[in-house]
């Protein structure tokens, strides 16, 4: 025992080194890892928010452009006025891509399934739209009101409403 006592009072200025040294590394180690875990914190909130931005342009956006460009085609048959369906299209294809990527970032694999029947929906809504706009274009009329009575729209909101409540 007094040996070892005899090496620590002669090495007392090495070791208090080498202690010293090793808290500095433990303390730069901890902070570079907190620092790590702060930046991915960060980037799942931004990919979070971006998201819910994303889900509420579905509906607030895309397929009320959609649906506002068939009705003004329908009452007025001018090519104009498809611009809304025509963009809320191509910007729908887009978003839904862009929030696949996002759920699969976070790894989101439950979510991603029933993204996927949401994706199917709008599909489906999209089609369905297509084949009213056809409607139009032979001045159907009759077949093209009956159609919308359907309210494929609600439709779509009730299969979209619980998938993006969840996620708000």
């Amino acid at each position: 025992m007094k040996a070892i006592i005899k090496v620590l009072k002669e090495n007392l200025v090495t070791i208090s080194m080498i202690t010293l040294m090793i808290l500095i590394l433990l303390g730069v180690t901890f902070t570079w890892l907190n620092k790590r875990k702060i930046v991915e914190t960060t980037q799942l909130k931004t990919q979070a928010e971006e998201v819910k931005k994303r889900l509420d342009m579905i509906f607030s956006n895309h397929i009320r452009q959609i649906d506002l460009g068939l009705r003004g085609y329908a009452l007025t048959k001018s090519e104009q006025l498809l611009a809304p369906l025509k963009f809320g299209i191509a910007a729908n294809e887009l978003n839904l891509k862009t929030l696949d990527t996002l759920l699969r970032l976070q790894k989101l694999d439950t979510s991603v399934i029933k993204f996927n029947a949401i994706r199917m929906g709008i599909d489906e809504y999209i089609a369905f739209s297509l084949l009213m706009k056809r409607e139009a274009e032979i001045d159907s009329m009759k077949q093209f009101v009956s159609m919308l009575n359907q309210d494929k729209g609600y439709d779509l909101w009730r299969l979209f409403a619980p998938f993006n409540a969840s996620h708000i």
